[in-house]
Formats: C-alpha cells, sequence, structure tokens
C-alpha cells in the first residue's frame, strides 16, 4: 500500500472514528487537564504547565482514538449492523471486505501515538491502557462485553472516562478522587445505556444481549436515570451544586424519553454533551479560582 493510498485509505474511515463524538473522550481529557493544573503551586499559568505530552494525546484523542474505539466496534458488529437501520441512516457500517484495511488503518494511526507516548508518572500510562484495553475488548472476543448485559455499560464508561484521568496524571494530578471515578463512571454508564435503547430490535434479531435488551425500552430509561442520579450523588462533594444543575439536565431528557422517539432525541446528545461538557470545563475553572 502506497503512502497516497493510505492517506486515502484513513481519509475514507474518517467517519467511521464518528466526529460527532470525538468530544465525548477529548471533552474528559481537557477537563482533567484543567481539574489538575488549579493542584500545581509551581506554576502561574497554564501554558507553564503545559508539555509535549499534552499536544501528542490532545491530537491522539480525535481521529485515531475514535477509531480505534467505533472501528474495532464496526468490525465485529457487522452481523447486527446490516439489521440496524441507524447504521444506514445516521452512521456507516463496515462491509466485510472493508474490514483488513480498517484494521491496517486502526493500527498505523494508533501505533505511533501509544509507543512515542512519554508520560511522568505511573497512574498516567495506567489509565492510557485502561482505555485502549477497554476500547478494544468492549467489542472484540474474547471478552465481548458489548453482549454482556450490564458489564456492557460498565467497559463503555471505563472507555469515556479514563482520557479524564489521562489528562489529569499527566498535568501531575496527585491521587484519584474514587468519588469523581465513580460519578463519571455512572454517567457514562447511563449514556451508553441510553444509546443502546434504538439497537434493541436490530440486537435481538441478531442474538445479541445487552443492557436495554435485559431491560427494555422502560426499564433501561430507569436504569439510566438511577446512573445520572448516582452522578450527582458521588460528584456532589467535590463539585457542589454544579452537579445538580447540570444532572438535572440528564434526568429531564430520561422522563421525556418515556413518551418521545429514543432515537431523536439521542440524535441531539452530541450537542448536549458538547454543550454541558463546555458548561462543566467553565465551572470547574470557577470552582478552583473560587476555592483557591
Amino acid at each position: 500500500m502506497s503512502v497516497q493510498s493510505l492517506f486515502q485509505t484513513l481519509y475514507n474511515f474518517l467517519p467511521t472514528s464518528r466526529p460527532r463524538f470525538w468530544i465525548y473522550i477529548l471533552g474528559p481529557f481537557l477537563i482533567g487537564i484543567i481539574a489538575a493544573f488549579f493542584t500545581i503551586d509551581s506554576v502561574s499559568t497554564i501554558w507553564d504547565a503545559l508539555t509535549w505530552s499534552h499536544l501528542w494525546l490532545l491530537i491522539y484523542f480525535t481521529f485515531p482514538a475514535n477509531l480505534l474505539i467505533y472501528g474495532v466496534n464496526d468490525i465485529f458488529d457487522y452481523e447486527t449492523d446490516k439489521l440496524n437501520q441507524k447504521k444506514q441512516d445516521y452512521e456507516t457500517a463496515i462491509a466485510p471486505e472493508q474490514q483488513r484495511a480498517l484494521w491496517i488503518s486502526i493500527i498505523v494511526l494508533n501505533t505511533p501515538f501509544l509507543l512515542l507516548s512519554i508520560l511522568p508518572n505511573p497512574y498516567s500510562y495506567l489509565f492510557l491502557f485502561i482505555f485502549c484495553l477497554s476500547a478494544v475488548f468492549y467489542s472484540a472476543p474474547p471478552l465481548r462485553a458489548k453482549a454482556k448485559p450490564v458489564l456492557d455499560t460498565v467497559i463503555s464508561g471505563l472507555i469515556y472516562i479514563s482520557p479524564g484521568f489521562v489528562g489529569y496524571f499527566i498535568s501531575w494530578g496527585t491521587e484519584i478522587n474514587w468519588m469523581i471515578l465513580l460519578a463519571g463512571l455512572a454517567r457514562s454508564m447511563a449514556m451508553h445505556a441510553y444509546s443502546a435503547i434504538p439497537d434493541i430490535e436490530a440486537d435481538t434479531q441478531s442474538g445479541i444481549q445487552t443492557v436495554a435488551t435485559l431491560y427494555g425500552r422502560k426499564g433501561t430509561l430507569i436504569f439510566c436515570m438511577v446512573c445520572y442520579a448516582l452522578a450527582i450523588l458521588l460528584s456532589f462533594p467535590a463539585m457542589g451544586w454544579g452537579s445538580v444543575g447540570l444532572g438535572v439536565i440528564y434526568l429531564v431528557l430520561m422522563a421525556l424519553s418515556f413518551r418521545s422517539d429514543v432515537f431523536r432525541i439521542y440524535k441531539y446528545f452530541p450537542w448536549v454533551n458538547t454543550a454541558i461538557g463546555f458548561l462543566l470545563f467553565l465551572y470547574v475553572i470557577a470552582l478552583k479560582l473560587w476555592w483557591f
């Protein structure tokens, strides 16, 4: 494969990486950086704390990391995707003859970033490892967590919270806040479970069990509300009423979903999550500045 054809192949697989969802891992990474910055006494501005590792991983958590998540998912989900109308209208499906080229693209894009990442401490490597492991084995055997109800939401949750801790620890964060980790996990589990609801019919037809096929539409919405409520409670000690204000938005969306088309609301989630992530970003800055 020539360099030109490789770049063309990568470009062709850009939609597979779901650009509308890039913010789901890039956002936590940036929030982790900001949260850590306010714990460092030896720097006066955030620019003094930034290193090449920040830029390197900032690039990584766009196209390369998202192609890892969704490319592996599309390779192992073909039997379900061909039955799923969402894959025809809203996302892309990968045919078997495309899989080899997609594997090559995933490896070519991810390997340099992972091998050449020079990180400051073991925790930063640990969470980068957790991200990669979760991104692959959510879809791939032998674990294939996607087809194991409830475990699918846990592993998916790890995919989306681990970049935040990578950002925190490469910025010289010093300790794991377990309450925030569990809050982030609960929120990400709710997001995953909600996204599985439009796939219930296709997953059932292809014989795949997920949290949504296990609980059904209404049961999964209740599961999502419980997870969002837990996220509010767990993050309240660190974030105060900000956690309530942001969390209630999701609870309202879940309540509306009982009487609305879930997929119609789901299509707005990238915009909702981006807006709330930005508000959280600003809230963390305001909270830390006020505290100090």
